[in-house]
């Protein structure tokens, strides 16, 4: 018996000597487990399959359509098998369904594309170009009048002649010249002989000045440009008008008899058969500069060239390029209902019945390839049959549909998070999440966007800026409403980007001679600015609670308020 008693209690001793542990930390030793190796081959293993995806499509189009089914399905597997495994793979899970969701409408639109599409997806097709017309341009002589100066009749000759000219002037009781400051590419400068300024705004390389009545027009790059006497800072940027296409300028002559200013300019030019072919070209013409309206106007001294040279196209087209066709509508129609449908469907079950969060990215992306498919239908007939022309894809319509759409579309959602927000303060754990993600989404969009519709930092345009602060204020404040980190961030980068405006613009005003001394006194304001932000920042954190409070107070009202009270 003693014998007994003592096994049970070596037994016992032994037992004790083992280690222990909860459900919590076994999940947290799993989690450990899981880590930065885990990430790491997870993220190996997702950019081998879009190499693989990619390479496969190359051999040929169901070999990646097979491999891309293939690896969604596993996806799904994987995230449905890891769920199963408890919630410490929760992250994991969340982003395969993400992955899923946007491999599903990739497989769509290759079905759409490669099935509902004609051959041309699959492979370049070869559109005629016409056989360049060199006479249409070797009339320049021709343009200018019969009784101009024998220089003005050899400068229009001069078929590939390039910008020209004087690279310094005197004009104006002062010198412009090309020179270098503080390491940067040559600016043009000005010299009164005691200062140095540079003329603003900023332009580089500067030559073929010449002086027409009390204005001096030069050549920079690509663009003309003039300066009226008196106005050292006054350089005006002028375009090509009413000429049917795009181009710029390339060479300026004036007529010392007539004080005319000619100017030699290379037009992009479009013309359009009638079974869908597109010609473009180059074709060179001669304007004339018109000051006397009060505003410089040019005028194409062929009338319209691009009109002209367009009826002298001969279809079929001669000579050979290659050019990539456009979708047919039935290739639009199938983007929508065999890729975008069905990773919403997707998307929306794991969001609500698997409580996966990160497929708000999903949904976000999905409504607006539908918005975009949507356009391309609408917009359609505006160009070639079959065909993705300027008009749709690449012109300019299609980029103010995009900053306009997404504008709005980011300002409902973000309305819409704000009163979801001042509703429901607290929501269940996966609910927050939501919002996490949901704010992270929306919010970067709307910042990034912003920057596109007010063209800053790039615009010298006073209220694009004020509207640009203004905006960056609100994202803080919404930050406060929602009680997410993105927001703020982003709202901090808008601030960043303002201070140094403000930082720049003061010492542009204070006038220093020397761009170094310009410098030092930019970064000194934007550090000061800085300070002024972190001390804001730290009273945000002191009175957090307070501060969020106001702003929930200012937006709430009626049962809004009332939720947000504290209980008895």
């Amino acid at each position: 018996m003693d014998a007994a008693v003592a096994r049970e209690g070596d037994a016992i001793d032994a037992e004790s000597l083992k280690p222990t542990t909860t459900p919590g930390a076994e999940e947290a030793q799993e989690a450990v487990g899981v880590g930065v190796l885990g990430w790491l081959g997870f993220i190996i293993v997702n950019l081998a399959a879009w190499g693989f995806i990619t390479f496969a499509s190359f051999v040929s189009w169901t070999f990646g359509l097979g491999v891309c089914v293939l690896y969604t399905i596993l996806l799904v597997g994987l995230a449905v098998w890891l769920e199963r495994r408890g919630p410490v793979y929760k992250q994991f899970v969340n982003l395969l369904w993400v992955l899923a969701g946007w491999f599903l409408f990739i497989s769509g639109g290759y079905i759409a594309i490669n099935v509902l599409g004609d051959e041309s997806w699959s492979s370049t097709r070869n559109v005629n170009y016409p056989v360049y017309p060199l006479d249409f341009d070797q009339d320049l002589p021709s343009l200018v009048p019969a009784a101009s100066s024998p220089g003005l009749q050899q400068w229009a000759s001069e078929f590939y002649g390039s910008s020209s000219g004087p690279s310094f002037i005197s004009f104006g009781g002062v010198v412009f010249f090309n020179g270098r400051a503080s390491g940067n590419s040559d600016r043009l400068h000005y010299t009164d002989g005691t200062t140095v300024a540079e003329v603003l705004p900023e332009v580089g390389f500067a030559t073929n000045f010449r002086v027409v009545g009390t204005t001096l027009y030069f050549m920079a790059g690509q663009r003309l440009y003039r300066m009226p006497a008196g106005n050292l800072t006054g350089a005006v940027g002028i375009s090509l008008e009413g000429n049917g296409g795009g181009g710029f300028f390339q060479d300026l002559y004036v007529e010392n008899g007539t004080s005319l200013l000619y100017l030699k300019a290379r037009l992009d030019c479009t013309a359009t058969c009638a079974d869908n072919q597109i010609a473009r070209t180059s074709v060179m013409s001669i304007f004339t500069l018109d000051e006397t309206g009060g505003s410089p106007t040019t005028t194409d001294l062929r009338g319209d060239t691009c009109t002209l040279w367009a009826a002298q196209v001969t279809c079929p087209l001669g000579g050979g390029s290659n050019v990539i066709p456009g979708p047919s509508r039935t290739v639009l129609w199938g983007i929508i209902f065999l890729a975008a449908v069905p990773m919403l469907i997707l998307s929306v079950y794991a969001l609500l019945r698997k409580q996966m969060p990160g497929l708000v990215f999903n949904i976000f992306g999905g409504i607006q390839a539908i918005a975009i498919m949507v356009y391309f239908l609408i917009n359609y007939d505006s160009t070639p049959e079959g065909t993705s022309g300027p008009a749709v894809l690449s012109g300019d319509r299609f980029m103010d549909f995009m900053k306009w759409f997404t504008l709005i579309y980011t300002s409902i959602l973000w309305k819409a998070l704000v009163s979801w927000s001042l509703i429901t303060p607290t929501a269940a754990p996966w609910l927050e999440e939501v919002k996490t993600w949901w704010a992270a989404v929306v919010g970067t969009a709307f910042f990034v966007n912003i920057h596109v519709v007010l063209q800053v930092p790039f615009t010298t345009e006073i209220w694009r800026w004020v509207v640009y602060a203004l905006l960056a204020l609100l994202q803080m404040l919404m930050s406060a409403v929602v009680q997410r980190t993105v927001p703020m961030v982003m709202g901090a980068l808008g601030a960043f980007v303002v201070a140094w405006k403000i930082g720049f613009e003061v010492s542009e005003a204070l006038q220093f001679g020397s761009r170094e001394v310009q410098y030092l006194t930019t970064f000194a304001i934007i550090g000061l600015e800085g300070v002024g932000i972190i001390l804001a920042a730290i009273a945000f954190a002191r009175n957090r609670d307070k501060v969020q409070d106001w702003v929930r107070g200012l937006l709430c009202c009626g049962p809004c308020q009332k939720k947000t009270q504290p209980e008895d």
